[in-house]
């Protein structure tokens, strides 16, 4: 099961994003981490929404920092909605 962390910050001179994907073996340890910094253009936006897409289908928990709020992603957002994230997480993402 994937976990999805999303935090959310004012500094708009920073990148778009800067997402942290984390492989967890069998044992509940980390076996890779990787970060990757998205710059604010449609190209690296894209590749963000495709990126997080992948990772969750792939069950590679993710934490997203970002001054946008994940609605604004809007093809993220809109695969979120369809497998019904919004619905069972705990947390308010909605403010």
């Amino acid at each position: 099961m994937t976990t999805l962390s999303y935090y959310q910050h004012q500094d708009h001179t920073a990148p778009v994003a800067v997402v942290r994907y984390t492989i967890i073996g069998d044992d509940n340890r980390p076996l890779d981490v990787q970060q990757i910094r998205y710059e604010n253009n449609p190209v690296e936006v894209s590749e963000l929404q495709q990126d997080i897409t992948a990772a969750v289908e792939s069950g590679i928990d993710i934490c997203i920092l970002t001054y946008k709020d994940l609605k604004e992603f809007k093809e993220l957002d809109a695969y979120l909605e369809s497998i019904g994230y919004y619905s069972t997480n705990t947390n308010n993402l909605n403010g």
